[in-house]
């Protein structure tokens, strides 16, 4: 518990002529009773009214002690700067002893008022793993890709085949042989064409977009959903 000096060798100090002895006797009187008025505020816990108190038996008296039992109201009050300020004002006129525990006890109210980091959070439960990126997906639209890609690049090259085949035969007077590689070559050109459509359409879709390539009576079929 912060205790309160005993005001002892109460005397008046102020500037200017000193004031006749009855009034110098009054305000030493005025000064001793409302440090024990101060005194009996500070342990009842009315520290804020104590330090007005102590104040005004400062202002009348002079006496350098009052200011250390200002200060203890003040810290109990959680005034720190104020405290402090309240100990360097008497400091001067404690004892060498009393001054190294005066700078132990400002050092440690000054410690108080500096801001401390809030420490950091307990982890709670697992701890937290990276993200996991998934590979791509591969979705119906590259196979559409890759069927259509399949098929332009099988009719292209049936294509070329069919085509120097005819011309062979052309140049050989086969007629027959002639017919048979044109007809190939003239349905193997569409055909790739188509082939090509389809990749290219493959890449256009999005990705929900589910696709269906099909070969029918007809040729090849692509079945798109609604």
């Amino acid at each position: 518990m912060i205790g309160l000096w005993l005001a002892l060798g109460w005397s008046v100090s102020a500037a200017g002529p000193a004031p006749p002895p009855a009034d110098l006797e009054q305000r030493v009187a005025q000064a001793k009773e409302l440090y024990r008025l101060g005194a009996g505020l500070y342990e009842a816990g009315r520290y804020q009214e104590a330090i007005g108190t102590f104040r005004e038996a400062h202002e009348l008296s002079g006496n350098p002690k009052l200011l250390f039992n200002v200060a203890n109201a003040q810290e109990r009050l959680g005034q720190l700067q104020d405290a402090v300020d309240s100990l360097l004002r008497y400091r001067p006129f404690a004892t060498p002893e009393e001054q190294v525990a005066l700078d132990l006890r400002i050092s440690a109210l000054m410690a108080r008022m500096e801001p401390v980091a809030p420490p950091e959070p307990e982890p709670t439960g697992a701890p937290e793993l990276p993200p996991v990126r998934r590979a791509p997906r591969r979705g119906p639209r590259w196979a559409v890709v890759g069927v259509g890609g399949a098929v332009g690049v099988g009719f292209t090259t049936l294509a070329s085949v069919s085509y120097l085949q005819g011309r062979a035969a052309r140049d050989a007077g086969d007629s027959d042989a002639y017919a048979s590689s044109r007809a190939l070559n003239n349905v193997s050109i569409p055909a790739a064409g188509v082939g090509a459509a389809v990749a290219l359409l493959g890449v256009a879709l999005p990705r929900p977009a589910r696709a269906r390539v099909s070969v029918g009576p007809r040729g090849l079929r692509l079945t798109l959903p609604l």
